[in-house]
């Protein structure tokens, strides 16, 4: 059954239970950051609690949207969900929270941005499309850190590698 499950490989949803599923993946994204977050300092809490913030709230629009967009719809908008992607970002991002705390938020960030980008660029794996991925990584991750470390001075988990 799960072999059969994988090599199909799409599957067809609705819009309305992508926008439930994603809300509620935003919710356990926030409460996860929540817990994790309790021992920091009040200095370094704000920021994160921002976003936390942030993250609930867009959840919480995602659910709502897709709770009166299945009771008001009369028309099924399908949406084409490829699994196999779903679940290889689910993972890589679990790799990518806890790798944070071995070789560095910034080294982290910027694999993971690089990774996941290149995996789901629409112009195939190829090297063009992975220069272009690394591009947009290395200037995300140095973004990052201009506004955490340089401008607001907050400190990010440090590990092996910086």
């Amino acid at each position: 059954m799960v072999n059969g499950w994988l090599k199909r490989g799409r599957i067809k949803m609705t819009k309305s239970r992508t926008d439930i599923l994603a809300g509620l993946a935003c919710l356990v994204v926030a409460l996860v950051f929540y817990i994790q977050g309790m021992d920091l300092s009040p200095k370094a809490d704000l920021y994160p609690k921002i976003l936390e913030i942030f993250v609930a709230v867009m959840g919480v629009f995602l659910i709502t949207r897709g709770a009166l967009t299945a009771r008001t719809s009369s028309k099924v908008e399908e949406v084409d969900f490829d699994r196999i992607k779903g679940i290889v970002i689910v993972i890589a991002s679990i790799l990518y929270v806890a790798a944070i705390y071995y070789i560095g938020f910034y080294v982290s960030t910027l694999f993971f941005l690089v990774l996941c980008s290149w995996y789901l660029s629409q112009k195939g794996l190829n090297i063009r499309a992975f220069s272009i991925s690394g591009g947009f990584g290395l200037f995300l991750t140095v973004l990052l850190y201009l506004l955490f470390t340089a401008i607001l001075k907050v400190p990010t988990p440090e590990g092996i590698l910086f």
